[in-house]
């Protein structure tokens, strides 16, 4: 019995590994479908933004030969991975009356815990998103009315909307995110595709995006947003009035 004691850990480690890994990932992935997700090995990483090219030359105009140009510096942004973990204790008494379903409640309980961290940190951007809790390259906040383009550029985006959501007020910001300019002074081409919304919003979302009429006016037209925009629901979006296109 004491050998069994001191060793049962060992002995079971496989099995609550293979039941921990089973549930890993099988819900919504919102760090994967927002962002940009690489592997690294080094506990910092940098990136260099690089600023846009203008415009091709005119071949008479650069001489009958190639035009060569190069771009700016863009913002550098650090990446300093940190370490997280939770762990939980099976007590030698659930092995030993063969407790299963206790100790896999405890261990999809954990794996419920590592999914749910890594949505909230996804959406963390997004709820601090007109604070200074978090930053990008540039030194402010996601939602900031003058980013500049590239770093002492004269040439700044407003990304800080406010308005509720609604058919009109979602055409006025996409006509504005249309309307953003590199630092050459063209054009960015941004496709504005995603609608982001809490719960509170998704009826609102969905009508918008997926009704044959245009909503919100009396004399119904077509409606342009069916089709074009797809509508992503998150409840971890504190903010019940707050959206993202």
């Amino acid at each position: 019995m004491t050998q069994l004691l001191a060793d049962w850990a060992e002995s079971y480690y496989k099995t609550f590994k293979k039941v921990f890994d089973l549930g890993v990932g099988v819900k919504r992935n919102f760090m994967e479908e927002l962002y940009s997700v690489a592997d690294s090995d080094m506990p910092i990483e940098y990136n260099q933004g690089l600023g846009e090219f203008g415009l091709i030359e005119d071949w008479d105009k650069s001489g009958r030969q190639v035009y060569y140009t190069d771009v700016s510096k863009g913002h550098k942004s650090t990446y300093t991975h940190k370490k997280y973990s939770i762990g939980t204790k099976i007590e030698r008494e659930l092995v030993m009356f063969n407790k299963y379903p206790q100790i896999k409640k405890k261990l999809t309980g954990l794996k419920e815990s590592v999914d749910r961290s890594i949505q909230w940190h996804a959406m963390n951007l997004f709820n601090h998103a007109f604070d200074t809790t978090i930053t990008g390259p540039d030194g402010y906040s996601l939602c900031y009315d003058s980013h500049p383009v590239i770093p002492n550029s004269s040439t700044t985006i407003d990304n800080s909307g406010t308005l509720e959501l609604n058919a009109v007020n979602l055409e006025t910001t996409r006509t504005a995110m249309m309307g953003w300019k590199d630092e050459q002074g063209n054009y960015l081409m941004v496709e504005p595709d995603l609608l982001l919304v809490p719960p509170a919003l998704r009826k609102t979302a969905r009508i918008i995006a997926e009704t044959p009429e245009e909503p919100d006016i009396t004399d119904h037209g077509i409606n342009v947003w069916k089709g074009a925009v797809d509508v992503m629901e998150c409840k971890l979006l504190t903010d019940s009035g707050r959206w993202f296109n």
